[in-house]
């Protein structure tokens, strides 16, 4: 059955959208001095194409920043990556400390390697974010520096955290030299563990999809699970996938674009009587167009995914306007106003004034060509369901020539000082900057941890049953008395529940 999506018929109300004068409808301020800790060149003034990864990975309740990083554009120019650490609201590089073992007689993170994208996910299922790497022009190069890297994640010892290790059996050897761009993470088979899609260009490899034993080893497993459907996989250049349950079955599927030939975005819907493989029939074409990143999220509040399409013409956005008689999802069409034109590529898709309504970020600087006189564009979600429009604003950034949003490769959105308004790191072609949203004072919610009943104070009962489940937990993330994240229930719990005894604040 062909794609079910629909083109708008109301333009108009975009360009007048396009046109508006920028509001104050959020407010940052520059405090990259204070809030970003590295050597200049890994830092403030680094030139090198950038990508972002961002989660806890020491699980101390602040959100840390992983950056890989290559000369700029489809070059053969390795570089070094970076990791910072939140340390109180301020973004340190940690790499020398955590991020430099390996079992392959390498540096780490100081190896320098070609990587075109990063992802942050727990491999191997013990709840602490592992690194996903994803490399591009690495022919006649070595494995450990050629292809995808898998740095798992050391947990704690005794209390302090041991930071991340390269284990290079973890990824296999492929036929040919991966020529990555992207890579989308998620359970496709149905047994927890998360697999990847690497999305491969200008390589007779193509797309690839690695399929993960449970404990964090991978397999190239395509052939298996795309036989009759090789369309989905060739590309000229493929840049970007998300895997996620796109029609709302409760199975996994792969959203990918495809640039230069084809040109278009296309989903594979995992087959819900064979799950963890991806058909032809089960196969469908979005959009045409020039896509050069897909990104995922619900943008009108109706509890269903949307698809965002950065491209090197109009940028689009799809909402989905649920299931059609054939279990695909159907889409209604619509184009995101553009303040600057040009070939876009890393997409954001987050929450920036609290007001529960997505906005959408979108980067500048194109994955394959090396241009950098567009700029970050922010479109503000005016929430106004169900076929909700966007404004082009990016509040109070400089927008001038050389500014900090000029030539933007890539832009981390979270919570840098830990008040839960969604701070922005913005890595363009003349370096680095921080961007704290100013909102209205801290909006977290007020801490209750040790209520375990939930009845809004943390007392007796909840001791009770704290003791009571004392020891081991028996599987991840059913162990409620686990308040420091460890896997099990001892002493730091019961001294975190006592800390916190009586009414909660």
């Amino acid at each position: 059955m062909p794609t079910a999506y629909q083109t708008a018929s109301i333009c108009a109300s975009f360009i007048l959208a396009a046109g508006a004068i920028a509001s104050d409808w959020v407010q940052f301020t520059n405090e990259t001095s204070k809030r970003l800790v590295a050597s200049p060149g890994l830092g403030i003034n680094d030139t090198e194409e950038k990508d972002y990864a961002w989660g806890d990975v020491d699980r101390d309740g602040d959100i840390d920043l992983v950056v890989v990083r290559k000369e700029i554009g489809s070059t053969t120019g390795r570089r070094r990556n970076v990791l910072f650490m939140n340390e109180n609201g301020v973004l340190t590089d940690r790499t020398d400390d955590y991020a430099t073992a390996a079992d392959d007689g390498g540096q780490g993170f100081l190896d320098l390697t070609n990587d075109r994208d990063v992802a942050l996910v727990d491999v191997d299922g013990d709840g602490w974010l592992d690194i996903v790497t994803v490399t591009t022009y690495g022919q006649g190069l070595p494995k450990t520096i050629s292809h995808p890297r898998i740095y798992l994640n050391l947990q704690e010892v005794d209390g302090v955290w041991q930071g991340f290790r390269y284990e290079e059996a973890r990824f296999p050897q492929l036929i040919i030299t991966p020529s990555f761009c992207g890579v989308g993470f998620g359970d496709v088979t149905g047994d927890g563990a998360p697999d990847l899609f690497f999305n491969d260009y200008l390589n007779g490899l193509e797309n690839r999809i690695l399929i993960n034993n449970g404990s964090g080893f991978f397999t190239d497993e395509t052939a298996a699970r795309f036989a009759g459907n090789t369309d989905f996989l060739t590309a000229t250049f493929s840049v970007h996938s998300v895997i996620a349950d796109l029609n709302h079955d409760g199975y996994n599927d792969i959203v990918s674009d495809l640039a230069l030939g084809p040109y278009q975005t296309d989903i594979a819907y995992n087959d819900p009587g064979n799950e963890g493989f991806f058909t032809r029939a089960n196969t469908e074409t979005v959009s045409a167009g020039t896509p050069y990143f897909v990104a995922v999220g619900d943008l009108n509040n109706d509890g269903l995914l949307d698809v965002v399409a950065a491209d090197d013409g109009a940028d689009r956005y799809f909402l989905n306007q649920g299931n059609g008689p054939d279990g695909k999802a159907n889409w209604f069409s619509l184009t995101l106003p553009n303040s600057s034109s040009g070939f876009d590529n890393n997409t954001v898709i987050a929450d920036l004034d609290n007001d529960g309504w997505n906005d959408v970020l979108i980067a500048d600087v194109d994955a394959d060509l090396p241009f950098c006189t567009e700029r970050l564009d922010i479109h503000h979600n005016l929430a106004n369901p169900p076929f909700v429009t966007f404004q082009e604003d990016v509040g109070n950034l400089p927008t001038n020539n050389g500014g900090p949003l000029r030539g933007t490769h890539d832009v981390a959105v979270f919570d840098i000082d830990g008040d839960c308004w969604l701070d922005l790191v913005i890595g363009t072609c003349d370096g680095t900057t921080v961007w704290i949203n100013q909102g209205k004072g801290n909006i977290c919610p007020a801490s209750c941890l040790g209520d375990i009943d939930s009845s809004g104070d943390v007392g007796v009962k909840d001791l009770l049953f704290l003791l009571g489940t004392w020891g081991p937990c028996p599987k991840k993330g059913d162990c409620p008395a686990d308040f420091d994240g460890s896997s099990d229930v001892g002493v730091k719990d019961l001294l975190i529940l006592l800390g916190n005894w009586g009414p909660c604040s």
